[in-house]
């Protein structure tokens, strides 16, 4: 399982926390059916999907199923976006701090 935590850049804003197993999918755009709803005229009705699916199986060991079986696989799992809005899905960095960034190289 995996937490992740969304929130707007709006000052005073919560963030809101889901818990992702492998299956589960949550959806992101301006619909009422999205898990996190964007209040931004150029997203989608459904903008994009996030969810977990394994990558890799890395080792058997005590306690990796529900069940806590000695022999059960741990799996690395990854998270994935899947755009399903009508304009494409950009991913934009923050912006950098400008702390330092003067040009004075004393």
């Amino acid at each position: 399982m995996v937490s992740l935590a969304l929130g707007s850049a709006g000052e005073g804003q919560q963030a809101k926390t889901w818990a992702l197993q492998v299956g589960d999918t949550l959806r992101i755009g301006r619909g009422p059916k999205c898990d996190f709803i964007l209040d931004l005229a150029g997203a989608s009705t459904c903008h994009a999907e996030l969810f977990l699916r394994p990558e890799e199986v890395v080792g058997v060991g005590a306690g990796a199923d529900t069940d806590g079986g000695a022999d059960a696989p741990v799996v690395n799992v990854g998270l994935f976006v899947r755009d399903t809005s009508k304009n494409g899905l950009g991913v934009r960095p923050p912006p950098l701090p400008s702390a330092g960034l003067d040009g004075d190289s004393s």
